[in-house]
């Protein structure tokens, strides 16, 4: 969006699911996302309305914090808010102003232009306005700021900076606000909005290796240079789910727990997959769980238990779940009581490890009789002795990122894999999945063999800006046969397809006309590897 004023606009869509409040001045080190430097950051806990486990802000007092602390809105500035809808149907009603900038139940109107807002859906959003003025249109004096209807929203923070924060600083921002308040940004309009950083530029949440789990997002951590304590939150959009560590509390409080600094575990969940109809590896029961994925980021705390409850909508349950990393599993216990209308289970945390995935299935070890996945030294391995149909093979190395899809020829197949750990699906001629598994190289195991060269597709930059290149460099592939290379974009159309002869380390030259998470595709010999391209608007 270009005028005489420039603006920005990042609109959200949000479940606000937490709110700590407390109040920041510039001079302060703390501050959201690890950025420091906000001039306002107003987050006062007095009012009876509670967010999930935290209250909402006293709007009354707004008016008194801004009107000492908000510097003048001069050159270039960034605003971030955060609303709840108190209304099904917006009237255009004017919520509150800030020097320029009026927020509507509808509108957001920012100097001389303006962006439409939508709560019809009842969810929360955070607005990120990010402006830079010119020295003919830009506020000298300090902003005044007026509350008109406080019924409309509940404010859950303001945070304000003097000056426009790089992207990578706007980002830890939003990426602290989305974890804060289990705000599922891995779907929004702007694709360089989707990963969740972290403080020094890490992610707790990656489009490369987590693009599947990207429904819901939720997080339990600390970090006291951002002001951060969360050990319950829960999500309020779609079905319930609640994450307590150690004990469950009422809302609105959270469980005493020791967290070591920027210690977080982040639980994020995909749509179920769509299983064949010619065999389905399903149990007699259901796994509330087994469309989560558990992650730690710098994990290390003194609690005992993860506790995950869940609305219970179905009939019957498995009779056991069990969380794996592709090595080992533990048991994760329902720990319900009998008269509740939940279902709660206990997850040991002892038996987390940093650097790790963990997903929750109904099965210890292979899920399928008829048809078996599993690993030996240095390959990965299938036993289709029954000999089921059309069967290809697909999996995903959580370490990079690449995707590998193949024909199982023959009753026993096998595939070279490198060390790491490993999402592995059976896919019928449909595409649907027959048989899951998490599996992991055993290090022993790697050692006594040779080095294993793996297929390596790697993007130089990813993300980048539409319209701008990105270098893909192919190395490691098993022969040296051609590859076709394509490249299809968020919708699945096909942007470009290319046939070339192979030498390792060739490198190809991308182009994202529109953004969205691209897929780069390089077939060599049937085999299909895969990566993701993350093309941002600018």
């Amino acid at each position: 969006m270009q005028s005489s004023l420039s603006f920005t606009l990042r609109v959200l869509i949000i479940t606000l699911c937490s709110l700590c409040f407390t109040q920041v001045f510039a001079q302060v080190q703390k501050a959201p996302g690890g950025v420091s430097g906000a001039s306002l950051w107003s987050a006062d806990g007095d009012s009876a309305d509670f967010l999930a486990n935290y209250r909402s802000l006293n709007l009354l007092d707004l008016k008194v914090q801004a009107d000492m602390v908000i510097p003048p809105l001069q050159g270039a500035t960034t605003l971030f808010l955060a609303l709840k809808p108190n209304f099904t149907t917006a009237a255009g009603n004017e919520f509150f102003e800030l020097g320029d900038i009026k927020v509507y139940d509808n509108l957001l109107v920012h100097g001389s232009d303006s962006t439409a807002l939508d709560f019809s859906d009842g969810n929360s959003k955070i607005l990120t306005l990010s402006m830079q003025r010119s020295p003919r249109f830009k506020t000298s004096a300090t902003p005044t700021f007026n509350l008109l209807d406080s019924n409309l929203f509940s404010v859950a923070e303001l945070i304000y900076y003097p000056k426009l924060k790089s992207r990578q600083d706007i980002k830890m921002v939003n990426s602290y606000l989305a974890l804060k308040y289990s705000v599922a940004i891995t779907g929004v309009a702007d694709p360089d909005w989707k990963d969740y950083w972290a403080a020094d530029s890490s992610r707790y949440w990656d489009f490369t290796t987590d693009n599947q789990y990207s429904i819901r997002v939720l997080g339990l951590g600390s970090s006291q240079d951002e002001d951060f304590y969360q050990s319950q939150t829960s999500a309020s959009s779609g079905s319930f789910i609640q994450l307590s560590l150690d004990s469950i509390k009422p809302i609105g409080q959270m469980p005493q727990v020791s967290m070591d600094e920027d210690a977080f575990l982040v639980l994020s969940e995909r749509l179920p997959e769509q299983s064949s109809y010619y065999n389905v590896c399903l149990k007699d029961g259901s796994n509330p769980l087994g469309n989560w994925k558990l992650k730690p980021h710098g994990w290390s705390s003194g609690a005992q238990y993860l506790y995950v409850t869940m609305d219970v909508t179905l009939k019957s349950l498995s009779d056991s779940v069990w969380m794996t990393d592709g090595m080992r599993y533990t048991y994760v216990p329902e720990v319900s009581p009998a008269s509740s209308s939940k279902v709660i289970y206990r997850i040991e945390l002892d038996s987390v490890h940093n650097g790790m995935h963990y997903f929750f299935t109904d099965v210890k070890g292979d899920p399928c009789d008829e048809i078996t996945i599993g690993t030996t030294t240095s390959d990965l391995t299938v036993d289709n002795q029954t000999g089921l149909g059309e069967v290809t093979l697909k999996y995903l190395n959580l370490g990079s990122g690449l995707t590998v899809e193949q024909q199982v020829k023959g009753k026993s197949f096998s595939t070279p894999i490198a060390q790491g750990q490993y999402q592995v699906w059976l896919l019928d001629k449909d595409g649907h999945v027959m048989a899951e598994r998490i599996v992991q190289t055993h290090e022993s195991m790697v050692a006594q063999t040779p080095s294993i060269v793996e297929p390596s597709l790697k993007l130089i930059p990813n993300p980048v800006l539409v319209g701008e290149t990105s270098r893909l460099v192919i190395s490691g592939l098993p022969s040296n046969g051609p590859v076709t290379i394509m490249l299809h974009d968020g919708t699945g159309k096909l942007e470009m397809k290319q046939a070339l002869p192979f030498t390792d380390q060739m490198s190809v030259e991308l182009t994202g006309t529109s953004p969205g998470l691209h897929t780069v595709m390089v077939i060599q010999d049937g085999i299909i590897y895969s990566q993701k391209l993350l093309v941002a608007g600018h």
